[in-house]
């Protein structure tokens, strides 16, 4: 079971007892987390999930401008799951124009090569299915690239990547 959101640990309660729940059931558990919030509801669901799907969305000069929140905590809370035994596959967003570049990959490699529970690395290709949603809610969309990214030139990045990753790098 994988649970999502937007952030599952804005609801830390529920979260952490529908995890035990779960795993009371001998069921495989999982949390997709953007790694904004308390890092204390972190550790605490460690315990409970088998596997954290965290996502590392852009390098520290742009993350607020595209996420509205700094890299900072986000980066910090990812060291403390690492820390405490969280077993982690970090997914990596390419979008044109904001993320696909030689500093953001940089970065990539170099939080990768700091984390001693990592099991993969996934570059995720962009595709347009925010805007919709953005405009289903009545918002404007901050960034509009009308285009899916091919997977071919997904794989030319997790190519250069390969080399260097000590886990294996997927294109998701």
């Amino acid at each position: 079971m994988t649970v999502s959101g937007g952030e599952p640990l804005f609801q830390p309660e529920f979260t952490l007892e529908l995890l035990k729940a779960v795993k009371e059931r001998s069921i495989h558990t999982c949390m997709e987390t953007c790694g904004f919030c308390d890092p204390e509801h972190l550790i605490n669901a460690v315990p409970y999930t088998d596997l954290f799907l965290f996502d590392l969305k852009t390098a520290a000069d742009v993350h607020w401008r595209w996420t509205g929140v700094p890299l900072e905590p986000i980066l910090s809370n990812l060291h403390t799951l690492d820390s405490a035994g969280g077993r982690i596959i970090l997914r990596c967003p390419l979008i044109p124009g904001v993320n696909m570049n030689d500093h953001h990959m940089e970065n990539i490699i170099r939080t990768a090569a700091s984390l001693k529970n990592l099991v993969e690395l996934n570059l995720e290709p962009y595709h347009p299915v925010g805007i919709s949603k953005c405009e289903a809610t009545g918002r404007k969309p901050e960034y509009v690239e009308p285009k899916m990214l091919g997977r071919g030139e997904a794989e030319k990045w997790a190519e250069k990547l390969r080399g260097r990753a000590r886990v294996p790098v997927k294109v998701v």
